[in-house]
């Protein structure tokens, strides 16, 4: 009896340490990391403005909005979830067509700009 396994001759052959598939998961790796360590800066970043607004009101709040409007693009990184039903789906979808928004998101935002600002 033989203490090294014998091979089995159907046993898919081992790619190369410097395969294409390997190189490609080192890739994605590294970009996963980076994303999360961009994730977390940002993320820290967005919780000490979150914190600011939290604390205002009213016009307090407008003041902060015109004086933030030139970082109205910069990388969104909080997450608010609406849970809809059915009509309320159809409704936003209906409002989107109409309002030639592209997005929920995009249609919340030009809906406060027309009617709340």
């Amino acid at each position: 009896m033989s203490l090294i396994k014998n091979k089995n001759p159907q046993e898919k052959k081992r790619e190369t340490y410097s395969s294409e598939s390997w190189i490609m998961e080192e890739q994605r790796l590294k970009i996963n990391a980076y994303q999360r360590n961009s994730r977390k800066a940002q993320f820290k970043t967005w919780s000490n403005e979150k914190k600011i607004i939290d604390q205002l009101h009213g016009q307090d709040l407008l003041t902060y909005i015109d004086k933030k409007e030139d970082e109205k693009n910069v990388s969104r990184i909080g997450v608010s979830v609406m849970k809809l039903n059915p009509y309320e789906f159809a409704l936003a979808k209906y409002a989107m067509e109409k309002m030639k928004a592209k997005s929920v998101r995009d249609l919340f935002f030009k809906l406060i700009i027309k009617y709340v600002i």
